[in-house]
């Protein structure tokens, strides 16, 4: 009987870890120090390095580290799209960094994920980390890791794991950003 108690109390610890790091990869997004962003090293699509982000001076930018292996980022970067839907024009822009290992045919992995999801690579800014870089010199642990930065490029906030960004809350967050 004390046999069957201890087997009984080893499976609820386990449930309660398994429970425990499910949840883990979701998390709030986390106030950071106004970093300012004015160049990331990264690849386009074509294999040419980029790192002025010149570009995006005056935009509200969101960053958002993935990989093609990553569950929640499936289930993000569809709603991203909708995200995009909302705030028409070029006042904002989704700069999607791939974190994905593969050197040789990344670009067309990268196009069949999106593929697969019936999403348009066209709604994004779609960028390579070529070695990590970005990944390294933004403390990136989990995937999807998302990145807001205002018109002047300052961080705001930060955030690893999956985020609902079709809230009203994350919207109001990006509308509060255009200072209209």
């Amino acid at each position: 009987m004390n046999k069957i108690k201890f087997i009984q109390f080893l499976v609820a610890i386990l449930v309660g870890y398994l429970i425990f790091k499910s949840t883990e990869g979701v998390q709030e997004p986390v106030e950071q120090e106004s970093q300012i962003v004015n160049s990331m090293p990264l690849m386009d699509p074509a294999g040419r390095k980029v790192s002025d982000l010149s570009e995006l001076k005056g935009k509200v930018v969101l960053v958002s580290f993935w990989a093609t292996w990553c569950e929640p980022c499936k289930k993000e970067i569809p709603e991203l799209v909708k995200l995009k839907e909302l705030f028409p024009g070029d006042e904002f822009e989704i700069l999607l960094i791939n974190e994905d290992e593969a050197e040789k045919g990344k670009q067309d992995l990268v196009l069949e994920f999106f593929d697969s999801l019936k999403v348009d690579p066209e709604n994004f800014l779609l960028y390579f980390d070529k070695d990590f870089k970005n990944a390294e010199l933004f403390s990136v642990e989990v995937l999807p890791t998302s990145i807001l930065l205002d018109q002047d490029r300052r961080q705001i906030f930060s955030a690893q794991g999956y985020i609902d960004w079709l809230d009203e809350k994350r919207i109001a967050e990006i509308k509060s950003l255009f200072g209209n």
